[in-house]
């Protein structure tokens, strides 16, 4: 999982509406709690500036997946 979430920063690192970031729920336990991170790994999206609700991610976890929901989301 860590390398398409390299690749997707780096596909990424251009957008400036598009943060890739990964929490160790192990160190951050506050974050994942308030996130309902229950079991690993978990992706959500978070918009609009508003890190207080995230949209759970479901779908496929190879890297066209991944870039595909991004990009439906990205402005």
């Amino acid at each position: 999982m860590c390398a398409q979430w390299e690749n997707l920063s780096e596909e990424f690192a251009e957008n400036e509406d598009v943060h890739i970031a990964h929490v160790d729920c192990t160190s951050q336990r506050d974050v994942c709690s308030k996130h309902g991170v229950r079991g690993y790994p978990t992706l959500q999206l978070f918009s609009g500036g508003d890190a207080s609700t995230g949209k759970k991610y479901a779908g496929g976890r190879d890297e066209s997946a991944l870039k595909s929901f991004v990009q439906s989301h990205a402005k």
